[in-house]
C-alpha cells in the first residue's frame, strides 16, 4: 500500500485491491489545492500504468471546509476518470454534504454521501472496514 499526507489530509493507497482511502488528520481541516493536486497526480500516474475501475472511500469526520482549488483539482480528475470510478463520503458535515452533491452532479461521477462508514462500504461493494 501506497500512503500519501500532505497538509492533513492523508490517501493510502491499495493497487491490489483497487481502492483509495482518503481521511483527514488534523482537527476542523481544510482540504488544499497544494494536497489535491499531489494525491491527483499520484492517482494519475496509478491509472495511465495500471487502467481500470477504483473506489474511493472518503472519511470526512475532522473535514470542515475545501479551498476552491481543491474542488477544482478533483473535478478535473473525475471527469478525465468518471467512467472507471466510484466515490463514497462518510461522516461529513451539512456544507459537506452538500459540497458533494455539487461535485457529484458537476462531474458526473458515481458518488454519494452517507452518514455512516458501514454504508459507504455497502455502496462502494467493500464488506471489510478501511485498513
Amino acid at each position: 500500500m501506497e500512503r500519501l499526507e500532505v497538509d492533513g489530509a492523508r490517501i493510502v493507497l491499495d493497487r491490489q485491491e483497487r481502492v483509495v482511502r482518503m481521511t483527514f488528520t488534523s482537527a476542523e481541516a481544510v482540504a488544499s489545492g497544494r494536497a489535491a493536486r499531489q494525491f491527483c497526480a499520484l492517482l494519475d500516474g496509478w491509472l495511465a500504468a495500471e487502467p481500470g475501475p477504483f473506489r474511493l472511500l472518503v472519511d470526512c469526520t475532522r473535514l470542515a471546509n475545501s479551498e476552491p482549488e481543491w474542488r477544482a483539482e478533483f473535478a478535473r480528475f473525475f471527469r478525465r476518470h468518471r467512467e472507471v470510478s466510484r466515490i463514497a463520503w462518510f461522516n461529513a458535515t451539512p456544507l459537506i454534504r452538500i459540497t458533494v452533491r455539487m461535485f457529484v452532479l458537476a462531474t458526473g461521477v458515481s458518488g454519494a454521501a452517507f452518514a455512516t462508514e458501514a454504508e459507504a462500504l455497502g455502496f462502494l461493494g467493500l464488506d471489510e472496514g478501511p485498513a
